[in-house]
């Protein structure tokens, strides 16, 4: 997530205690507010594929990547947040927007933490997304932080959270 890509740098010290602390003081997150995605999920994998119990991994072996644990509430209030520029001065949030276009991939380009995809539709969004075994996470949001959307499937096989991230922003 953005939070840990630039936090030291950006803030000054450590990512374990500037995310944490800029994100909910600036965002005003709580922790309790739960998000529930409804609609139609993919499914396992192909048939007889193997599955593996994560239960009790610890994804804080990814770095910045697994050690904020959250809701899609409270990324949601995040990039509304960045985008409106209540995290950051316009100049540091210009340079994450800042992105290199990725071979093969037309649509897509990258900054400093943050991806750009323009939608079949035509609308331009920014956000991020990851995975680690059990789960797939994606937020997004106009570059203005006017309209987002942050999504977790619990399964990391077979899953379509593009055609959710479409459905919301293009409504197809």
């Amino acid at each position: 997530m953005p939070t840990g890509s630039c936090s030291t740098s950006t803030l000054g010290s450590p990512r374990a205690s500037s995310s944490a602390a800029r994100w909910r003081g600036g965002c005003g997150t709580s922790g309790r507010a739960y998000s529930k995605l409804i609609g139609e999920l993919a499914g396992p994998g192909a048939p007889n594929s193997a599955t593996y119990d994560v239960t009790e991994l610890n994804p804080s072996f990814a770095g910045a990547a697994g050690e904020m644990i959250s809701n899609n509430h409270d990324l949601n209030r995040f990039y509304r947040a960045l985008f409106s520029g209540r995290l950051l001065k316009a100049p540091q949030l210009k340079e994450m927007m800042t992105t290199v276009s990725v071979k093969d991939l037309p649509n897509f380009s990258y900054g400093l933490g943050l991806m750009k995809m323009t939608l079949s539709c035509g609308t331009e969004i920014w956000g991020h997304n990851g995975g680690i075994q059990g789960s797939i996470s994606q937020s997004m949001a106009t570059a203005d932080g006017g309209h987002v959307v942050s999504l977790n499937f619990n399964g990391d096989w077979n899953v379509h959270e593009q055609r959710v991230v479409d459905a919301e922003f293009c409504g197809s």
